[in-house]
C-alpha cells in the first residue's frame, strides 16, 4: 500500500539554499575587501557620481535584495510542513461512510 506524502518544493528546506544564505554575509564583507575595493578606486565615473561610490552602495543593495529574497525562501519552507510531517489519510470501513 502506497503511503501518501505532501510534496514540498525542493528549495524550500534545501540545505544548499540555507549555506547559501549563511555565505552572503561572508560574500559582502569580501567585496568590501581593500583588494577588492582598490580595483574601483580609480577616476572612472557612474552617472556622474564616482566608481568606488556606485560600487559600495551597489554591493550593498544587492546584499539587502539577496538577503529578502533568501528570508521569504526560507520563511516559505517553513511553513510547509515536511513529508515526515505529513499523515497519510486514514481508510475506514464500509459501516463509517455516511449514508447518501
Amino acid at each position: 500500500m502506497k503511503r501518501l506524502q505532501r510534496v514540498r518544493p525542493a528549495s524550500a528546506h534545501s540545505p544548499r539554499l540555507r549555506d547559501a544564505a549563511a555565505v552572503l554575509p561572508l560574500l559582502g564583507l569580501f567585496a568590501w575587501m581593500p583588494p577588492v575595493i582598490g580595483l574601483f578606486a580609480g577616476s572612472g565615473r557612474v552617472l556622474g557620481i564616482p566608481l568606488i561610490v556606485a560600487w559600495l552602495f551597489g554591493v550593498w543593495l544587492a546584499l539587502i535584495v539577496l538577503a529578502m529574497w533568501f528570508s521569504r525562501r526560507l520563511a516559505a519552507g517553513a511553513d510547509d510542513p515536511g513529508p515526515e510531517d505529513a499523515t497519510p489519510p486514514e481508510r475506514g470501513d464500509a459501516a463509517d461512510l455516511p449514508d447518501r
